[in-house]
């Protein structure tokens, strides 16, 4: 717990010193060295258990990590990711006219590998997996605790899309808890924020983000009871405690 507190004050520290000193630095060595950074902090948090990002730990070890299983990742994805934008399109089409945006193919295809391989992956290694290890008796403790710290992550962005961010955070966070593999985790953070930053337009009116924020956060707080709810029995038993 408190070294996923240190390890996150240094990863803020970091953000905040280079936006508030580094001037006429690109925005992709900006993102190359706040997320290496992230990913290095993560490895550093997960130590030996990082080998269990891409494999299922052993039955000696699962009562100090998340297990996951492909099977369950399987389900439970495709499935999360239905709801996550199945709902803010319904959203959108009730209030305003959700719209595609006109794509460039090199431009998705850039966008892709920086928020799959980048920005999804780094960010989920060390909010989910790294600080969800760090309360390895209380994962729901660690799922407020590492998505409050999503929230102030991403307040750079404004108030409300730091809420949307730590909203969505929960349901990563939870869909990890109930047994997907955090790479799948990953890949569905990367998609969501490509879905919603480069291919699609929800619509909104001028006013309108504060009453989708609420809306979004409401219905993540559902989605993620829901995955909460399905976790394994076994998990179940060592992470309520």
């Amino acid at each position: 717990m408190g070294l996923f507190c240190l390890a996150f004050l240094v990863l803020l520290t970091l953000t905040q010193v280079m936006r508030q000193t580094v001037t006429g630095l690109p925005p992709i060595v900006f993102m190359l060295i706040v997320y290496m950074t992230c990913t290095a902090l993560a490895v550093v948090l997960l130590r030996s258990k990082a080998a269990y990002v891409f494999g299922r730990p052993p039955v000696s070890e699962q009562s100090e990590v998340l297990d996951w299983s492909w099977s369950r990742t399987l389900r439970l994805v495709p499935v999360t990711a239905v709801m996550l934008w199945g709902l803010p399109l319904a959203y959108g089409a009730y209030v305003g006219a959700p719209t595609l945006r006109t794509l460039d193919p090199n431009i998705l295809l850039y966008a892709l590998v920086i928020q799959v391989m980048l920005v999804g992956l780094s960010e989920e290694l060390f909010f989910r997996e790294a600080g969800l290890k760090g309360w390895a008796h209380q994962s729901l403790t660690g799922l407020a605790i590492t998505s409050l710290a999503f929230f102030v992550f991403h307040l750079h962005l404004g108030l409300w899309q730091a809420l949307i961010a730590s909203s969505a955070g929960l349901v990563y966070g939870s869909l990890r808890i109930a047994g997907a593999g955090i790479l799948a985790v990953a890949l569905l953070h990367g998609l969501t924020n490509v879905i919603f930053s480069r291919v699609l337009t929800l619509g909104l009116p001028e006013d309108g983000l504060p009453a989708y924020t609420l809306f979004f956060a409401c219905a993540a707080a559902v989605l993620s009871l829901g995955l909460l709810w399905a976790r394994p029995h076994t998990t179940q038993q060592s992470w309520s405690q």
